[in-house]
């Protein structure tokens, strides 16, 4: 029964990809000169949409199946990105688009003009290597303004060049030696790219670009990798999309460090010690670094809050970061010990006690839920919701979350609903939300619970 199950979800999710836009097209990339030339050919398109392109490539050239000009309006404080501009399309219904346009990417130096901090959404030229994913915009996303729905996951079909490059790589394809390639996904993918000078290898399923590894280090992050993939798999009941991607960078900062997904790739960003080589202790190749190599899990758990899910709403930040917050908390108690897991508790806890929290029923825009509320607090709220209802109640209501399809509205409402549905009366969610959401006292009392062995 759970073989067939699992079936019947992955010919779901075909079905699901095979109803993604599609992208075909060119890209030419001139390390040297810092600049990127493409050529789009987009279908299956949704039915309604506004392009978004990174602000620093200038408005695109749009055509129509039959080849005539669309006339593209600009919007102001559209979107969810801020890196892009986002343009409307003359209304019509579109069966094709052909979008074509050339810039150089001038971000980087401004960033090393003003000494800002390098970030995901950057078109990073470090000296030997691009990278740009879906955040950037590099390539046109589709935006529906009206669902606040952002589409930047796409099947392809991509002929990239670059002739300073030994090698490129384009997520959701596997990595390629030499200046050239044609790159294809059948699976809808963020459209992460990576060229330069690089090698890369493959372990088992998964692959390592630009790994500063040992073999036999690889080996054991790709073990803690597929015990991760198994531990959601079989709490959720819901199968891991696919091999993961190791990809290792720099930034443009000198002690600029992060971790960040696109799905089926996470990129560690961090010069020496501060980029994935900090994963494994020096003094011993093979003793890992707990507390780093347990953020791994973070980003492994984003397939399903990012993929299988894409939250929305003003609770966008507590769905996609906090519940996955929660269940890297999960798979680190069950993998790396109890003891990890509780100064983790703890960390949270001292960083949660530095500000005041507005209930999660009275958030109006998602941005109010800042970096401490969504990395810190959410899960100490879930965590003392936990104690209440029991972890196989909690693994049920993250399976009902994950279930709901993606054009759910990831509100409050929904947060109430997905929770009554894993096993609570009313009643019992009134209880629960006057203790930990609702009262004057509910982040002390959130505190006081989650301290409660």
């Amino acid at each position: 029964m759970r073989n067939l199950f699992f079936c019947l979800l992955i010919c779901f999710w075909q079905i699901a990809a095979a109803q993604s836009s599609h992208i075909e097209g060119s890209v030419m990339l001139d390390l040297q000169r810092k600049t990127l030339t493409c050529e789009w050919t987009y279908s299956n398109l949704p039915e309604r949409f506004a392009l978004a392109l990174n602000r620093d490539f200038g408005k695109p050239v749009v055509k129509d199946e039959s080849g005539n000009i669309i006339q593209l309006k600009r919007l102001k404080d559209k979107g969810k990105t801020t890196e892009a501009r986002q343009y409307a399309l003359t209304p019509g219904t579109y069966q094709r688009l052909y979008i074509t346009y050339k810039g150089k990417p001038g971000l980087i130096n401004r960033i090393v003009a003003k000494n800002i901090a390098d970030w995901k959404g950057n078109i990073a030229f470090n000296g030997y290597s691009l990278r740009a994913s879906e955040q950037s915009a590099w390539y046109p996303l589709l935006y529906d303004t009206e669902q606040d729905k952002l589409y930047d996951n796409f099947t392809y079909r991509v002929d990239l060049q670059c002739n300073e490059c030994k090698s490129i790589y384009l997520n959701g394809a596997p990595p390629q030696r030499g200046p050239s390639g044609v790159f294809a996904s059948e699976t809808a993918v963020p459209l992460l790219l990576y060229a330069g000078q690089f090698d890369f290898r493959q372990r088992g399923e998964n692959y390592y670009i630009n790994s500063p590894l040992s073999e036999k280090q690889e080996i054991i992050l790709n073990e803690h990798t597929e015990k991760v993939k198994r531990f959601y798999e079989l709490k959720l009941n819901i199968p891991y999309g696919s091999a993961i991607t190791h990809l290792a960078t720099t930034p443009t900062q000198k002690n600029k460090a992060w971790l960040f997904v696109s799905y089926p790739t996470i990129v560690q960003v961090g010069n020496d010690r501060k980029g994935m080589a900090g994963l494994f202790r020096e003094s011993a190749e093979d003793s890992i670094q707990l507390t780093r190599i347990s953020n791994i899990n973070h980003e492994i758990g984003h397939y399903y809050f990012g993929n299988v899910l894409m939250p929305n709403d003003v609770l966008f930040w507590v769905f996609l970061e906090g519940f996955t917050q929660y269940m890297s908390l999960q798979a680190g108690k069950e993998l790396l010990g109890l003891g990890l897991y509780d100064a983790w508790i703890d960390y949270y806890i001292t960083q949660a006690e530095k500000q005041l929290f507005k209930p999660l029923h009275q958030i109006t825009k998602h941005d109010e839920v800042d970096v401490r509320y969504r990395y810190y607090y959410i899960p100490l709220l879930l965590t003392a919701i936990e104690k209440e209802i029991g972890a196989d109640m909690m693994w049920r209501w993250i399976e009902i979350i994950l279930q709901s399809g993606q054009d759910v509205k990831t509100d409050y409402a929904f947060f109430q609903k997905t929770l009554m549905a894993a096993g609570l009366d009313a009643a019992q969610y009134e209880t629960i939300a006057q203790q930990y959401i609702m009262s004057a006292t509910a982040q002390r009392n959130v505190l006081a619970k989650v301290q409660q062995k």
